[in-house]
């Protein structure tokens, strides 16, 4: 994990392999706490790769994903969810102990969202989650998770995406230009490949 603070944020930036770690610890805490969940949802899109992960170390093959975003225009958050992806309609989970998890869980709105949704229509025997991050001011404590931070934390599955926000909303090119900005992206953690990726297409 690379920590540092530029432009008045604290970052933390994570490689692919502290990450698979990271989710080997949430796994084990899982065990050792004698859960043993018998479906494995992710939320998308951050908990996609946990789900993988997860399913492997323990040993769920039953795994399925759902999505759900708090939408009101580009970069902007609104205030009723909408699902994008949803579960099986014919899915029963009906005696199932189940494992919801993300890569992090911030505000949680989603979270509750979804654990309520499923609690409601599907009624698991037992519902628990797991997360690799938790923020402190989050209402909704995980029952799982590895580590409590309050840093932007950026995953090795959304690099350029962090690029791209970075560069849109808090407009660094303009403020800073691209050489002040590569420079401190590379310090920060990200690549030459991740920075040229992310600037690929965008108007010069």
């Amino acid at each position: 994990m690379k920590v540092s603070e530029k432009y008045g944020l604290r970052f933390e930036v994570y490689t692919i392999d502290e990450l698979k770690d990271m989710t080997l610890e949430l796994c084990k805490k899982i065990i050792l706490d004698g859960y043993r969940p018998t479906v494995i949802i992710g939320l998308g899109r951050g908990g996609w790769p946990v789900l993988r992960y997860c399913s492997d170390f323990l040993d769920v093959s039953n795994v399925y994903t759902i999505r759900v975003e708090y939408y009101a225009g580009v970069d902007v958050r609104g205030s009723i969810p909408r699902i994008y992806q949803d579960l099986p309609s014919d899915l029963s989970l009906d005696g199932e102990d189940v494992l919801l998890v993300d890569d992090v869980l911030d505000t949680s709105e989603t979270m509750i969202f979804v654990k309520e949704k499923i609690m409601r229509e599907r009624r698991p025997r037992d519902l628990r989650i797991g997360v690799l991050h938790y923020k402190p001011w989050a209402r909704l404590k995980p029952d799982y998770y590895v580590r409590c931070t309050s840093s932007w934390i950026v995953y090795d599955w959304e690099r350029c995406e962090t690029i791209r926000r970075l560069l849109d909303k808090h407009r660094l090119l303009e403020r800073y230009g691209l050489e002040r900005v590569r420079e401190d992206l590379l310090e920060m953690g990200f690549t030459e490949g991740d920075l040229e990726m992310a600037l690929l297409g965008r108007p010069s």
